[in-house]
C-alpha cells in the first residue's frame, strides 16, 4: 500500500525499491515457471 502513495520519481531509498522489485520479479518468475509446468502436461 506504501507504494501506491509514494511519488514519482520515488522517494524511496533505491535499495529499498530495488529490494521490493526483485522480490516481485522472483515470485513472477516461479508463477510463470509453474504456470509453463502445467501447460506443458
Amino acid at each position: 500500500m506504501d507504494e501506491e502513495f509514494d511519488t514519482f520519481p520515488t522517494s524511496k531509498n533505491p535499495d529499498l525499491v530495488r529490494m521490493r522489485y526483485d522480490r516481485l520479479r522472483s515470485v513472477a518468475g516461479r508463477i510463470q515457471t509453474v504456470v509453463g509446468d502445467l501447460a506443458s502436461q
